[in-house]
C-alpha cells in the first residue's frame, strides 16, 4: 500500500480474521495429532504351529499365529518370509491374534517377519526364527523328511 492509500476502519474485523486464522490453526493442530503414530502398537512375535512330527518342512502349509496385545492400537499385520510376502490382513478393536497359512519353500533357518503399519508406516515389527526341513506333501498328510 502507498502513503496515499486512504483506509477506511471497519470496527471489529481485525478481531474476527485473527479468531479465524486460531481457529485454523488449532484445526490443523488436531488434524496433526489425529494422524501422529500410536503409541503402543500391538504386533506380538510369531508363533508357527508345527506338524504332528514337531518340524516344520517344505511343501507342508502351517498355521502362523501373531498375537495382538488387547486394547492397543489395531492396524494391518503383514507377514513376511525373508523378503517374500506372505499375505496381509486386517485386525479388528477386538482381536487378540491374527493367523496366517504359510508354506515355506526353503529349507533351512527361515526368518518370519510380522509387522504392524499405521496409514502405511511400518510401525512395530517382531521375528521368529523356524528351522525347515525338506518334506513330502501327500495331500492331507505331511512328512517332514
Amino acid at each position: 500500500m502507498s502513503d496515499k492509500t486512504i483506509r477506511k476502519a471497519v470496527p471489529g474485523r481485525r478481531t474476527r480474521r485473527a479468531t479465524v486464522v486460531a481457529a485454523l490453526t488449532a484445526g490443523a493442530g488436531a488434524v496433526t495429532i489425529a494422524l501422529a503414530a500410536p503409541a503402543s502398537a500391538n504386533v506380538q512375535n510369531p508363533v508357527v504351529t508345527p506338524g504332528i512330527d514337531g518340524k516344520v518342512a517344505t511343501t507342508c502349509e502351517y498355521n502362523v499365529t501373531v498375537p495382538l496385545i488387547p486394547g492397543a492400537f489395531k492396524g494391518p499385520v503383514t507377514l513376511k518370509d525373508g523378503n517374500q510376502l506372505v499375505g496381509t490382513l486386517p485386525t479388528q478393536p477386538n482381536d487378540s491374534k491374527v493367523v496366517f497359512r504359510w508354506t515355506p519353500n526353503q529349507t533351512g533357518n527361515r526368518t518370519l517377519t510380522a509387522s504392524q503399519t499405521f496409514f502405511g508406516n511400518i510401525v512395530m515389527t517382531r521375528t521368529a526364527d523356524v528351522f525347515v526341513v525338506p518334506g513330502l506333501n501327500l495331500g492331507s498328510l505331511c512328512i517332514a523328511q
